[in-house]
Order: structure tokens, then C-alpha cells, then sequence
């Protein structure tokens, strides 16, 4: 009697086939549309988030757009000037503060003007001390740069004949220089900006407590608001 013969493994291979459900695209489709919204969701809060607190460190002052950052450890406030020079010529540069513009209570007493057709004296007191204050080489590194920045025929000078025949400068002070603008850095009770009374085309920037920096860097403000318009509430007289 002739058996049957029954082909195992093709009955293996048609219940494997049976048994095995179809691949439910679907369901993958979903997983990576939801992997992208998630991934998608977490880069915008990401860069939302340092968009946001890059602009809390920016504020708009004397009609500059001002940011605070950091040079190394130093802590800097800087702003791009794109204005007039104190000639009247355009300038483009960047103003860069070791203190915020909006703190800097130095007194400025007077309006600020200026001869720019001549040369314009930055003249040192040596003897009142101001020049032994930490900050000075500092602060008067970023006086020479501004001052070339806004384009001032700019010379420095010494109030006194001995220093300057040891320095070879020129000697100024407000009373010998009155066709020219002049500006004195001296050390005073009281740190602030003002005309001298006998000449309008000097002023002292006096420095108490070696406050230089700041001094300094309130005149740069001054001048950079006279050259551009701006209003300015920084003045005391």
C-alpha cells in the first residue's frame, strides 16, 4: 500500500508564511515623524533660549544698540557707532566700555565743544598723581583709540615744565593753548567733567579716588552723543 508523502517542508514554509504578519509601515512612519517633532521641539527651545539671553544683554543707550559680553574674564560693554566724527566725517567703529554707559554717574557740567579745524591737547597733570592710579596706562590706551576713532588732531602734553622736557612733550595747559581744545586729566576731591572758568576751550576731566576709567570712559560717552545728536542727560550744567 503506497504511502503518502507529505512535503514537510513546504507545510513548514506555508505556516511560516501564514504565522508571519505584514510589516506595519504605519506604525514606523509614526515613530520617526514623533522622533523629529521631539528632536525638532528641543533645538528650537535650545536656541530660543540663547537667542533670549543674548538679547537680555543688549539695551539701547545714547542711540546705541549696547551688549554686554566678555573679553577672556573681563567683563566689556560694547556697541558699534556707525555716526559722524567730530568732523563731520562718517566713522565706523566699535566702543568698547569696561563699565556700563548707564552707571557711570561722573558729573558732566558743561556741553562739550570742539575746534575741529585745530589740534586738540590731551594734557597730563603728572604732579596731582593721577598718572600712579592702576588704571591708568589702561584708561589712556582707550582715550588714544577713541580719540583717533572720532578723528580728533590729537597730541598729547604735560601741565608742568619738568615733565615735559622729560618726556619731550609739548607744555600745555589752559591758559597758553586757547585757540585749541584742550582736554586736562588731573586728580581733584571730587571726580567729574567742567570748563575751565577762564578759557571755554579747556576742560578738565578730574579724577578722584583713581577713578580714571571711569572719568575717562563718561567722557567718551559725552563725545560720542555730542558728535551724533543725541539727547543727552548725562549733563549737570
Amino acid at each position: 500500500m503506497a504511502k503518502k508523502i507529505t512535503n514537510k517542508s513546504s507545510e513548514k514554509e506555508g505556516q511560516t508564511e501564514e504565522n508571519e504578519k505584514p510589516f506595519d509601515y504605519k506604525k514606523v512612519n509614526y515613530q520617526a515623524i514623533w522622533l523629529i517633532v521631539a528632536l525638532s521641539t528641543i533645538l528650537i527651545s535650545f536656541f530660543a533660549t540663547i537667542w533670549i539671553l543674548s538679547e537680555a544683554n543688549k539695551y539701547d543707550y545714547i542711540g546705541l544698540t549696547f551688549k554686554k559680553e566678555k573679553f577672556g574674564n573681563i567683563p566689556i560693554y560694547s556697541a558699534e557707532y556707525i555716526g559722524r566724527a567730530i568732523t563731520g566725517w562718517p566713522v565706523n567703529f566699535k566702543l568698547v566700555l569696561r563699565n556700563d554707559p548707564r552707571e557711570l554717574s561722573i558729573p558732566v557740567e558743561n556741553k562739550l565743544k570742539f575746534i575741529s579745524s585745530n589740534t586738540t591737547y590731551v594734557t597730563l597733570d603728572k604732579e596731582s598723581g593721577v598718572l600712579e592710579c592702576e588704571d591708568a596706562n589702561i584708561a589712556l590706551s582707550s582715550l588714544g583709540i577713541f580719540m583717533n576713532n572720532m578723528k580728533f588732531d590729537i597730541k598729547s602734553a604735560f601741565t608742568s615744565k619738568n615733565a615735559s622736557l622729560e618726556s619731550n612733550r609739548t607744555l600745555v595747559n589752559c591758559e597758553n593753548k586757547k585757540n585749541n581744545t584742550v582736554f586736562l586729566l588731573t586728580a581733584e576731591n571730587e571726580s567729574r567733567i567742567y570748563q575751565y572758568k577762564n578759557n571755554s576751550n579747556c576742560y578738565i576731566l578730574a579724577v578722584s579716588n583713581c577713578e580714571i576709567m571711569r572719568v575717562i570712559e563718561k567722557f567718551e560717552i559725552t563725545v560720542t552723543a555730542e558728535a551724533s545728536d543725541e539727547d543727552f542727560e548725562g549733563y549737570d550744567g
